[in-house]
């Protein structure tokens, strides 16, 4: 109670006193706290010894087939002591032929102990006296780093509460364990308890005590087996059972002043009273006993030798047995009056020798039942005095009469008077056997009428027997079934890997995976628990409404949300869903998406910078492309003025074909820029575009050669690798167009070639035809093909001097390819090259 008021703040025990009126939770916490939870794995580890060796073999020796072995264990605390006891009985019947049913019920007074023992979760400190074989065999690991007992174990254990003092015992015991209860007990409970255990034990039963704990004056009820150990049997005797704990006070004279002197310390007045009693009871007192309704004598009072003494024969506690001959009339009727009237009887005077001597005795039966107890006893009080002589009558007149004379007649008296009493009762024993006749005659016509109906009633229980069979066999069956469903189920969610969290009606935890305990702060004790009470660890977000949210909306809901250590999740809540389409609850799962969110701003961030990048690079390429067109110009119309200063028509015809070079790589490079994204080029466009173009700069008009572009829609080809057929395309085309088709004079000039230029006659019909696509080795092919065939006949492509030519071997080796003459009613050159890979667009 002190630490109460510490932990309280308090300054004395009567502020708390107002604090516990004011409080009513901290009446159960002091409760809590007064009750002793002192116990630990296998305590006295040689008493577990001694039940494998001298208690366990008993049991099963005397065990009935298809009958249970029954344990009890009072004051069982957070169970480690029924556990162990369990453990150990396991471990015995693993080399036992017979494998019986084992059902062990273990109580306490305390509701949270009770609660603790039936989750049998403990610490590793708990767990010392543990070996390592019966860890692994007996025990479940969990993932807070705490031990489980197996369920095998545990569903051998019936917990519940119990007051041990007040409440009835169990019955059929094959043994009890109480150990280290007792010895918090005063004497009387002790009294109350030990026959209790003697009434709760089969004839075989065994008890067992602690260390400290002895079965004190109940020898006659057990016997000892093993002494050191506090291990005992059962012994056959009528059964002793006292609920009540009331008793009596001690009732002490009242004092008067003056007359016991100056007052005593405190400490010796009961003391000194109790003594002077002793005293004045032994002295003066009547001797007697006390004996219950069957006259068996419960206690002896004083010395009652003179009255009493054991009779020959069987030993027996009788008391009509025991009794003086002498006596024994008078006691028997005055027994049967006081067990008739419920009154004191008297009676006086009865003659008895003792050797030479006559006394006259007087006999007292007090009837009295305590009102704890509500049976009837009786005080029967012996008391005696000399006589005179028994031959003369005590009148001053009377006349002598034989001293045998007088003892008959007395015991004539005396004889009469029973018999009185005997035939009086027996006229009343004779009418309630008249009125009971005829309340049985009456009762067999009713149970005549009920063994009808009992049939009747049989027959309708076999087909409900029957019935009951069929659904009890529907019963294991489903509940084989959940078992299994429910391993599956706890196996799943062990699996996943996932934390999810299921929460009831009420939002209370009803299970959760064991990934999502560090998540939510769970630990297995928390099952049942309101979800509210529990501090998780995501920032900024209110689970406990959420849930309340989706269970009234019964909609989904997604949220990012972040835990203290900064990881991601897409948290995840939904209805939870009966068979019946019945909202029970909600399920709350957590996805672990921070790669995906630190990947997704790394690539924003990338893109951001890539973004700033290309937009720099733009402006750059816009800079270059405009510096390289006005270069471009610049070549083409110095070319141009040096070609209309020159009067040699060969070295002016190289500077118009340079020129035309150049104005075509102006002309790529326009339709190249030309596009969004240069990396996915219009490949047939640009090729188009840059076939019409050559057939547009060159005279005389073209109008009567034909060109035909073909290019395979699904090929790509890299800007560089376009360039470089562009310059090839350009020269081949040109060459088609100067030297494949016959004109009058063979002279082919540029639209710009000046005034000077030969005027040229119609050139021959004619196809000029570009063809581009993948060859069965997929390679690029890039072939030109114009009609007829007008080239040399010793025309080769090793030897050529050409320029044109010469610079188309030239660009088909920087692509790492070949050119190829075909000749015949076409002639056709053909450029193979391998195609670069074009990155994707992101």
């Amino acid at each position: 109670m002190q630490r109460r008021v510490i932990l309280g703040h308090l300054e004395s025990l009567q502020a708390y006193a107002q604090y516990l009126s004011a409080h009513p939770t901290e009446v159960e916490q002091l409760y809590q706290d007064i009750l002793i939870h002192v116990t630990s794995f296998f305590r006295e580890p040689h008493s577990f010894t001694a039940l494998k060796t001298k208690v366990f073999p008993g049991i099963t020796q005397t065990l009935s087939p298809h009958r249970p072995i029954r344990i009890w264990v009072p004051g069982c605390a957070t169970g480690e002591e029924v556990y162990s006891i369990a453990i150990s009985l396991l471990e015995f019947l693993a080399d036992q032929p017979l494998q019986p049913e084992i059902q062990i019920f273990a109580t306490d007074i305390s509701e949270v102990a009770i609660a603790q023992a039936r989750l049998g979760i403990y610490t590793p400190n708990q767990l010392i006296q543990i070996s390592p074989e019966r860890l692994h065999q007996f025990f479940v690991p969990l993932d807070n780093g705490s031990y489980q007992i197996g369920k095998s174990v545990r569903e051998l254990c019936v917990f519940a509460r119990q007051d041990l003092t007040g409440d009835p015992p169990f019955s059929q015991l094959d043994l009890i364990s109480c150990r280290n209860v007792l010895i918090y007990f005063e004497p009387l409970l002790q009294q109350k308890v030990l026959p209790m255990f003697h009434y709760a034990l089969k004839s075989t039963g065994f008890l067992m005590l602690g260390s400290a704990e002895s079965i004190g004056e109940f020898s006659d009820l057990f016997d000892v087996i093993d002494k050191k150990m506090r291990i005992y049997s059962r012994k056959t005797a009528p059964a002793q059972l006292n609920f009540s704990l009331t008793t009596t006070s001690q009732m002490t004279p009242p004092r008067s002043s003056g007359i016991l002197g100056p007052p005593i310390a405190n400490w010796g007045d009961s003391n000194l009273v109790q003594v002077a009693n002793q005293i004045v009871l032994n002295q003066y007192a009547p001797v007697g006993v006390v004996i219950n309704a069957n006259l068996e004598i419960l206690q002896f009072r004083g010395q009652t030798s003179r009255y009493l003494e054991p009779a020959p024969g069987k030993a027996s506690l009788n008391l009509l047995k025991m009794v003086r001959s002498e006596l024994a009339l008078e006691l028997r009727a005055a027994m049967h009056e006081a067990q008739q009237q419920d009154q004191v009887v008297h009676k006086v005077g009865i003659p008895m020798q003792i050797g030479e001597v006559w006394s006259n005795v007087n006999l007292d039966v007090i009837p009295f039942s305590p009102a704890a107890q509500g049976m009837r006893y009786f005080l029967v009080l012996f008391g005696s005095r000399p006589s005179p002589d028994p031959a003369t009558q005590s009148g001053p007149t009377s006349t002598p009469l034989p001293s045998e004379t007088y003892r008959l007649r007395q015991e004539l008296a005396s004889t009469k008077e029973y018999l009185q009493l005997i035939i009086e009762a027996q006229e009343a024993i004779n009418q309630d056997l008249k009125v009971a006749n005829e309340e049985i005659l009456s009762s067999n016509e009713e149970l005549q009428s009920t063994n009808e109906e009992l049939e009747t009633a049989k027959e309708e229980i076999q087909a409900t027997n029957e019935e009951l069979s069929t659904t009890n066999e529907e019963l294991h069956s489903r509940n084989a079934q959940l078992n299994q469903i429910n391993s599956d189920l706890q196996n799943l969610l062990s699996s996943v890997n996932i934390p999810i969290l299921i929460l009831g009606q009420e939002r209370q935890i009803r299970r959760f995976t064991p990934i999502a305990a560090p998540l939510f702060n769970l630990i297995p004790t928390d099952i049942g628990r309101p979800f509210s009470h529990i501090q998780h660890n995501l920032v900024g977000v209110n689970l406990d409404e959420l849930a309340r949210s989706v269970i009234e909306i019964q909609n989904l809901y997604e949220q990012e949300v972040q835990d203290q250590n900064g990881c991601w999740y897409r948290l995840r809540l939904r209805p939870y869903k009966t068979i019946e389409q019945q909202i029970d609850g909600v399920v709350m799962s957590l996805i672990n998406i921070d790669l995906l969110k630190r990947n997704t701003l790394l690539l924003e961030q990338s893109r951001d910078a890539a973004t700033t990048m290309l937009s720099e690079k733009e402006v750059l390429l816009r800079e270059i492309r405009h510096r390289v067109k006005n270069n471009l110009q610049v070549i083409s119309s110095l070319l141009s003025l040096q070609s209309n200063r020159i009067t040699d028509r060969q070295l002016s015809q190289i500077l118009e074909d340079s020129q035309q070079r150049v104005q075509t790589i102006a002309l790529m490079h326009d339709v190249l820029h030309q596009s969004p994204n240069i990396a996915q080029l219009n490949f047939a466009e640009y090729v188009t575009t840059l076939v019409d173009y050559i057939f547009r700069s060159y005279r005389p008009p073209t109008q009567n050669i034909m060109p035909v572009v073909t290019v395979a829609p699904e090929l790509i080809i890299h800007p560089d690798q376009a360039v470089l057929c562009g310059l090839i395309i350009n020269e081949l085309v040109t060459n088609a167009l100067k030297y494949g088709f016959p004109t009058s004079p063979s002279v082919l000039a540029p639209a710009d070639s000046g005034p000077q230029a030969a005027k040229p006659v119609n050139i021959a019909a004619g196809v000029v035809a570009v063809h581009i696509q993948r060859n069965r080795q997929q390679q690029v092919s890039l072939a030109v093909s114009n009609d007829g065939d007008h080239l040399p006949v010793n025309f080769d492509l090793q030897t050529i001097d050409s320029i044109g030519l010469k610079l188309v071997l030239t660009l088909v080796q920087q692509l790492n390819g070949t050119l190829e003459l075909h000749r015949g009613s076409q002639t056709t050159f053909t450029a193979s090259f391998p195609p670069v890979d074009v990155l994707p667009v992101i």
